[in-house]
């Protein structure tokens, strides 16, 4: 029941952000009060975690289309956290090309509608886009280097009373 509800929830959310007009009303208030710093967005990764997240009937409707999952605090502001159920491999393929510029092109939209100056994305999007996006990416990747160097350093010292192994496995279940 949980998941259905969940579900039920994003396809909602997507719906209202289809008519643009949710980034419309953040947009105003952002420039009469402040408050939101930033854009995140994500995706499932792969088809396993796409058909735990999305219905089997929204894929299609939303592929390519950011839709707000959630919000996270990112220092003393907001970020607006999108997502579109879709995988690593539709953002590689050159087939895509066309849809993947749209796609950045609708991401920068909703920045500069929110009146936001910042975009990140997840995954291996910085990477893709390094250099060749069509909106004014963050590159996060050295953040991200950082912050999973200081985890393991957190992890060494914890588990490992300070003395680094020979490997430490990321990810995983």
């Amino acid at each position: 029941m949980r998941d259905i509800v969940l579900k039920l929830g994003v396809v909602l959310a997507g719906l209202a952000a289809l008519s643009g007009l949710l980034y419309l009303v953040l947009g105003v208030w952002n420039r009469l009060f402040g408050g939101w710093r930033s854009v995140f967005f994500c995706y499932a990764g792969n088809a396993a975690y796409l058909r735990r997240y999305a219905p089997p009937g929204t894929v299609a409707a939303f592929r390519w289309r950011p839709s707000p999952i959630g919000v996270l605090r990112q220092g003393d502001g907001l970020g607006l956290v999108l997502a579109a159920p879709m995988v690593e491999a539709d953002f590689l393929d050159p087939a895509n090309a066309a849809a993947f510029r749209r796609f950045q092109r609708r991401l920068g939209r909703i920045a500069r509608v929110m009146g936001v100056r910042q975009i990140h994305m997840a995954g291996i999007l910085p990477g893709v886009l390094c250099g060749q996006a069509e909106v004014p990416l963050q590159d996060s990747r050295e953040v991200v280097v950082r912050c999973v160097l200081a985890a393991a350093e957190q992890l060494v010292d914890r588990c490992f009373g300070g003395v680094w192994p020979p490997v430490i496995l990321l990810g995983g279940a």
